[in-house]
Order: C-alpha cells, then sequence, then structure tokens
C-alpha cells in the first residue's frame, strides 16, 4: 500500500480582543488555527498576544477606519 505523504494545509488568523492600555500602547490577541486536510480537528490552535507602544498616542475610533 502507497500512502502519500503531501497534504494540503490552512492557516487562518482571527482577531481575538485588541484594548488599549494607557495613551500609548494597544494589547491585540489573535488566533491562528491550522487545519490539515483530512483530519477532524485542528493540527494547532495557538493565541499570539501582542504589545504595542507608539511614539504618539493611541487615538479613539468611532467606526472602522479613523476619522469615519
Amino acid at each position: 500500500m502507497t500512502r502519500s505523504l503531501i497534504t494540503e494545509e490552512r492557516a487562518r488568523a482571527t482577531m481575538i480582543g485588541l484594548d488599549k492600555i494607557g495613551d500609548d500602547a494597544a494589547h491585540l490577541v489573535t488566533r491562528v488555527t491550522i487545519e490539515v486536510e483530512g483530519s477532524d480537528k485542528p493540527a494547532c490552535v495557538a493565541d499570539m498576544v501582542g504589545r504595542y507602544h507608539f511614539d504618539a498616542p493611541v487615538l479613539e475610533t468611532s467606526g472602522p477606519a479613523a476619522g469615519e
């Protein structure tokens, strides 16, 4: 019996949370899900956590883009 070792893999990233920290920083959580063809369950689900610090204050937005 011959079995192929080639599989199709897919990765998806979803923003889980974005929080303002003080006037010059943001906390971002992104969930990455990796799926493998033929598997019922994801091969990996990982939350990436990042903190971003800016030279200027973080602006408040009321719409999908600043200024809208």
